[in-house]
């Protein structure tokens, strides 16, 4: 039991740091409580349990890896968009 605890508030607080990283990183200036922590923190600790521990960290690497990506798309799309937008020029 002492194991799924552990796991379950390493889970929620390595994903709530990568979440908010990533979403600084992608340019977003305000966000709510990234809900997503629990559910990996959830998906995590039972997985330790009843699977075997190292399997909490290769499916924490996967979804913060997958954040990570999404961060880097949203932020190649702003900019992308940031280029094709005039500029205006004025006296």
């Amino acid at each position: 039991m002492a194991t799924i605890l552990i796991v379950f508030a390493l889970a929620v607080v390595a994903y709530f740091a990568v979440d908010i990283l990533a979403s600084r990183w992608s340019g977003e200036r305000e966000t709510s409580f990234p809900s997503g922590c629990i559910v990996v923190g959830l998906i995590c600790a039972v997985a330790a349990h009843f699977v075997a521990p190292w399997t909490a960290v290769m499916i924490f690497l996967l979804v913060a890896a997958m954040r990570v990506r999404e961060a880097h798309l949203n932020r190649r799309s702003a900019l992308a968009v940031d280029e094709r937008r005039p500029t205006q020029d004025g006296p």
